[in-house]
């Protein structure tokens, strides 16, 4: 449904959610693809995130279509986004 979601893996709850393929009001509701490495070299994992359809599917624009977003683990790890 477009929704990332970061689990504690002790507990499971919610760290941090994120939609980061919306597009102002139109949602993105299909498959995320994400990936986890240290891209800032600050030894903790990085959060990596595009979408798995192509564009003009699920609600994907030419605004979000072939982008990779990177999120800072550290910052996530708090439960803020950068």
């Amino acid at each position: 449904g477009g929704t990332v979601r970061l689990l504690n893996g002790s507990n499971g709850n919610v760290i941090a959610s994120v939609r980061p393929l919306d597009n102002g009001n139109i949602q993105y509701l299909g498959l995320v693809e994400v990936a986890l490495a240290d891209f800032n070299g600050d030894d903790v994992p990085d959060l990596a995130v595009s979408a798995a359809d192509p564009l003009g599917t699920n609600g994907l624009t030419a605004a979000k279509a072939g982008k990779v977003f990177l999120y800072d683990g550290a910052a996530l790890a708090k439960g803020t986004l950068t």
